[in-house]
């Protein structure tokens, strides 16, 4: 009876763990194109939504004996998070030149892990930056 109710977070982090090995493998067999190609900034995106979605089956494995969340969050809430966590560590590292390049890949790990790890920490920060702009313009 405990087995079947957290199974749904075993399977999710098992989802995401295969996600991340197969963007982790594209990303690493592209091998390194310099930024004046387009593509090199889809491997990287790949890179950090592969680091992000580490850090997401982390964390579900940790909230494994909590009671399990919806489907819906699994398929759309969390997903659209990831994306949008890794394409703001791909824009912010590749806004300097020094982590533009093989740097991107040692600095993005660490950021999107932990970021992929607390990602209903950085969505309520977010929105209480989100909130406090708008009562300051409302004001």
């Amino acid at each position: 009876m405990g087995n079947k109710k957290y199974g749904s977070r075993i399977f999710w982090a098992i989802i995401y763990t295969l996600i991340t090995i197969v963007l982790s493998i594209i990303s690493i067999s592209s091998g390194y194109f310099p930024l004046e190609f387009k593509i090199g900034y889809f491997y990287q995106l790949f890179w950090c939504i592969a680091c992000t979605c580490l850090g997401f089956a982390c964390l579900t494995l940790d909230l494994i004996s909590y009671s399990p969340v919806p489907l819906r969050r699994y398929l759309a809430y969390y997903p659209l998070l990831i994306l949008v966590i890794s394409s703001l560590v791909l824009a912010i590292l590749n806004l300097f030149e020094k982590t533009s390049g093989t740097l991107f890949y040692y600095f993005s790990f660490p950021i999107c892990f932990v970021l992929g790890f607390m990602v209903d920490w950085f969505w309520n920060f977010i929105t209480e930056i989100i909130k406090g702009l708008l009562s300051k313009l409302i004001k």
